[in-house]
């Protein structure tokens, strides 16, 4: 998986990781389903704790990627309790922020009425016209990945579209040392 190659290099390092998939992703119970923003963000709290009890005095890093960086950003959301995370940093790499206040109207407005009338319509990307990546290689072990959902039902969409409406609600009270990283596209 991504996480094991990082991993495997920062060890080399002496550096400890802990990665963990996200409720109803990867091997978690009741994949394909959406547990909430809140629990998500109560779930890192909860796991950047275990870590500090587990480790304590040692500075703490903690990385989220797409939907996790969002889970990062949103635990600073003054609505979902807004403490943020005590830690010595933070990466962001591609955190999702594409929340409904800088999504086109329409798109809003489908996904709404698809959330309210076929929430469990399966749906896959395929038709868009759009690349996740030009990083080939990476695109086809993702394929082939059988923890990576390849079919998103509408109402998941609707719970990670919440979740970056809270994590652009959080970036604005984020005041941690971080790396934030985008790609050109």
């Amino acid at each position: 998986s991504f996480f094991a190659t990082a991993a495997d290099s920062l060890h080399t390092h002496n550096i400890t990781s802990y990665g963990y998939d996200q409720r109803g992703f990867g091997r978690s119970a009741n994949v394909g389903s959406w547990a909430g923003t809140q629990t998500y963000v109560d779930d890192l709290r909860t796991v950047v704790s275990l870590i500090k009890d587990k480790h304590p005095g040692v500075p703490l890093i903690v990385f989220g990627e797409s939907m996790g960086g969002g889970v990062v950003l949103s635990s600073f959301a003054p609505t979902l309790g807004g403490s943020g995370l005590t830690v010595n940093g933070i990466i962001l790499s591609v955190p999702a922020v594409w929340g409904r206040e800088v999504m086109p109207a329409y798109q809003s407005a489908v996904l709404w009425v698809a959330a309210h009338t076929v929430p469990s319509l399966t749906m896959t990307g395929r038709g868009l016209n759009i690349q996740a990546s030009d990083n080939i290689e990476m695109l086809r072990a993702w394929s082939r990945d059988p923890l990576v959902i390849k079919e998103t039902r509408v109402d998941v969409i609707w719970g990670v579209v919440d979740l970056m409406d809270h994590a652009l609600e959080g970036a604005r009270s984020f005041d941690v040392r971080s790396l934030v990283l985008y790609g050109d596209h």
